[in-house]
């Protein structure tokens, strides 16, 4: 490879790493979890596709917006980042993230008007979050969490749902919770501090989130191939986070966070697969496709950044 090759791969793994691909990968089944479980007919691509496509976009904005705001702070604590180590110029990942961030609201609004409005209160959060609002003890992680429930909630809007309707919190609110947590343990990324008990927090949430959903609290109309499906899908989820907990617990630092906040974030597509596996058969045909989407997830999350 001569030079000028090298610095094309190099600005290219640059951009993955700003786009943290693994992560990535886990945001089209936001819209499609709350899609399929609130989809009351109507054709499917129509309204999914510009839904998906708007969450993928908006989330990719987020990622660019938050290494534009932190630059200053990479230079000192993480210069090896490609801002602050000349790999990517922060006038092109503000120019692309803005592009990215206009293209994902107007994709929302060719689903539905609700849905456009969504993703623009989407979009708020954030700006919001990246600008400043994650460096706040208690409003950071609530507005991540906030983030990816609205993006569940895009899938709502697009399936026609009455977003008043307190059954339409419920999936997003407990995304929110989730996410919240992961968010909160996300913060020892860079400290040589314990996590301690919060560790175990999103393997708790998952728990008690399909246990309340097993309980009947949400009815499915389902057969048994589905429900078992759902069960299997349920338990990886769980036991996923549970392992993310205890290597944290067995190997305390930054990288073991790093690795275990990365690996919380991926089990989110193990939890979208149980919940649309018991929406009908287009539902497991998706739930096999995110679970695919899990493994390669894991396997790019070897080579960038997943938090």
């Amino acid at each position: 490879m001569n030079a000028g090759d090298a610095k094309k791969t190099s600005k290219l793994r640059a951009w993955g790493q700003l786009l943290r691909l693994p992560n990535l990968l886990t945001v089209p089944g936001d819209p499609i979890m709350g899609f399929l479980l609130f989809r009351a007919g109507g054709p499917l691509a129509a309204a999914l596709v510009p839904a998906a496509g708007a969450s993928v976009l908006l989330y990719a904005a987020g990622l660019l917006a938050n290494d534009f705001f932190d630059a200053a702070r990479d230079r000192r604590s993480r210069p090896d980042r490609p801002i602050p180590s000349g790999r990517a110029s922060r006038g092109a990942v503000a120019a692309v993230a803005v592009l990215l961030a206009a293209g994902g609201v107007a994709a929302a609004y060719l689903a539905s008007p609700l849905t456009g409005h969504v993703a623009a209160v989407l979009l708020a959060c954030i700006v919001a979050y990246d600008a400043g609002a994650k460096r706040i003890a208690a409003l950071g992680p609530i507005l991540m969490g906030a983030c990816r429930a609205l993006s569940v909630g895009v899938g709502i809007a697009a399936a026609g749902a009455d977003l008043a309707c307190p059954p339409a919190w419920i999936v997003p609110g407990w995304v929110l919770v989730y996410i919240a947590s992961v968010t909160a343990i996300a913060r020892y990324e860079t400290s040589a501090r314990r996590v301690g008990w919060m560790s175990n927090l999103p393997a708790a949430v998952l728990a008690a989130g399909f246990t309340f959903i097993i309980a009947d609290a949400i009815s499915f109309e389902t057969s048994k191939v589905h429900l078992a499906v759902f069960v299997l899908l349920a338990l990886a989820a769980v036991v996923s986070a549970a392992r993310a907990a205890i290597r944290i617990a067995r190997a305390a630092g930054p990288s073991a966070v790093q690795k275990s906040v990365g690996e919380l974030i991926r089990t989110l597509m193990l939890v979208q697969a149980a919940m649309v596996s018991v929406t009908g058969w287009t539902g497991l045909c998706f739930a096999a496709g995110l679970v695919a989407g899990w493994v390669v997830s894991g396997l790019l999350a070897r080579r960038f950044y997943a938090s």
